[in-house]
């Protein structure tokens, strides 16, 4: 009887080894580099004749600025209210209200001041709930076991600012994603024009397993509530409406660093899905029963997309999740933990876990 306790004994031991070296093995990056200088600092603006880059003021003077320059001392903009003889609500009202062609006009020939990146806040005041679509990007999907394609559901989170702290939960996984904004309202006989922001889709791992429906498809349970709540949806202080918003994401390269190691890096061409099709889908899905703490809901109104919704169009891979590592809780973000994203023209965000 003791020899078998013994060889029981030894056997959990090494078991217990195994799952030790292989947690290590799937919760370290599997990209090389180093986050290199301040990237705020290295901020670079979309050539105008691109796009056109739009914020907002954070605090109580709430702003709305056309950014027109950056560089190693600040950003330079056009001040709108003061350049059109008229407040702004938000970057998506100005757009929307001037257009293309007089915020070119500005962009060249008004008088522009200097801004401090820290300065600006959210550019937008969002509707809610917002629509993300999940497995988007291939290597993503096979890095977390998933081989039916995209799928839907809501994200149940107000955003915050660029450099708001994230809290902790149980397993914090980061997602680093460009986010589409309706700029209208969506609807299936007239489609919104879009514009792009940075964001960080930031997901409790643990709850996702422990709410998700197995035997269902994926996206109405366990999604809603691992990915909802409070500051689990920073977004950047910048909002860039391109000239032709089918083909720009594809260049838009996204990186996304924790404690200054490179964990996620891609380009909008690598997604399945485009925001354009995520939209519409999503009004196409509209009737989908989806389950959260907040009871059953909808991904979005069957009669349209409201104006300002953001569409997260999901993350590359290099996430922390991994089914050996669900066990361990220092395989994933921790307070103190710091998460730098950036992307192509849509400046950074910067969100310490406390």
């Amino acid at each position: 009887m003791r020899r078998v306790l013994i060889v029981i004994a030894a056997l959990v031991a090494v078991l217990l080894v195994a799952l030790l070296v292989a947690t290590n093995h799937f919760a370290q990056p599997k990209l090389e580099g180093r986050l290199e200088g301040d990237p705020i600092a290295a901020l670079a603006i979309a050539p105008p004749e691109e796009a056109l880059t739009l914020a907002r003021l954070g605090g109580d003077d709430r702003r709305v600025l056309l950014v027109t320059a950056s560089g190693p001392g600040g950003l330079r903009a056009v001040d709108l209210a003061s350049t059109f003889g008229r407040p702004f609500s938000d970057a998506v009202e100005a757009i929307v209200t001037l257009g293309d062609e007089a915020l070119g006009s500005a962009a060249r020939d008004a008088e522009t001041i200097a801004i401090e990146y820290d300065d600006l806040g959210l550019p937008l005041d969002a509707a809610y709930p917002h629509i993300a679509a999940g497995a988007n990007f291939r290597a993503h999907a096979e890095e977390v076991g998933h081989d039916e394609g995209p799928f839907l559901f809501p994200k149940l989170s107000h955003p915050t600012r660029w450099d708001a702290d994230v809290p902790d939960r149980a397993r914090l996984d980061h997602e680093a994603e460009i986010c589409a904004v309706t700029l209208e309202s969506h609807t299936a006989s007239e489609p919104a024009r879009l514009g792009y922001v940075l964001c960080n889709d930031f997901t409790d791992r643990w709850a996702l397993l422990r709410e998700i429906d197995p035997g269902g498809p994926m996206g109405p349970t366990g999604f809603p509530d691992a990915k909802g709540g409070e500051g689990m949806l920073p977004i950047g202080p910048l909002l860039v409406v391109p000239r032709d918003a089918e083909t720009f994401h594809r260049e838009l390269s996204l990186e996304l660093y924790v404690n200054g190691v490179l964990r996620q890096r891609a380009v909008g061409g690598q997604m399945i899905w485009s925001p354009s099709e995520i939209v519409g889908r999503a009004l196409a899905d509209c009737d989908v029963a989806y389950t959260s703490e907040q009871g059953p809901l909808g991904l979005t109104d069957c009669a349209g997309i409201p104006a300002r919704t953001l569409i997260l169009t999901g993350t590359p891979s290099g996430v922390m999740f991994h089914f050996v590592t669900i066990w361990s809780k220092q395989a994933y973000l921790g307070p103190g933990d710091e998460v730098v994203t950036t992307a192509t023209w849509l400046g950074a965000l910067r969100n310490r876990v406390r």
